[in-house]
């Protein structure tokens, strides 16, 4: 059994969907920042 056999009527695809288009480039910036602190830390040792 997959989970497309339950319907999840809380969830509503467009406020998903809005939520990942608000968020999405900002937690893909604390990644690139936090690969990079990561990366100086590592070559500072």
């Amino acid at each position: 059994m997959t989970i497309d056999h339950y319907a999840f009527t809380y969830f509503s695809e467009e406020d998903k969907r809005r939520y990942r288009d608000e968020h999405f480039p900002v937690d893909l910036q604390h990644a690139h920042d936090l690969g990079k602190r990561l990366v100086e830390e590592a070559k500072a040792q």
